[in-house]
């Protein structure tokens, strides 16, 4: 139990209310290490308190890009995220 109560308060999930800055999220549909869950619990919780975010969840995917054609498409949507957001 202790170490369950460690674990909330150093995860990032506690922390949402104190996040200015828009969020990228990217997660694999099919990733067997990180369950998708987890992604739409974050999604969830930044709408909560209003951060704003976009969200790529690439499907058919498991653990890491493996196919050709969704290699390059995160990083186009997160150069634009990029462009968007850290542009003065």
């Amino acid at each position: 139990m202790q170490e369950k109560s460690k674990c909330d308060s150093i995860s990032s999930l506690s922390h949402l209310d104190r996040v200015h800055v828009p969020v990228f999220v990217v997660h694999r549909g099919d990733d067997p290490v990180a369950d998708i869950g987890q992604s739409t619990r974050l999604l969830s919780e930044l709408e909560k308190n209003h951060v704003p975010h976009e969200t790529l969840i690439v499907g058919f995917e498991g653990h890491g890009m493996h196919h050709a054609d969704n290699q390059l498409a995160p990083y186009i949507r997160i150069e634009a995220f990029f462009e968007k957001n850290l542009t003065p």
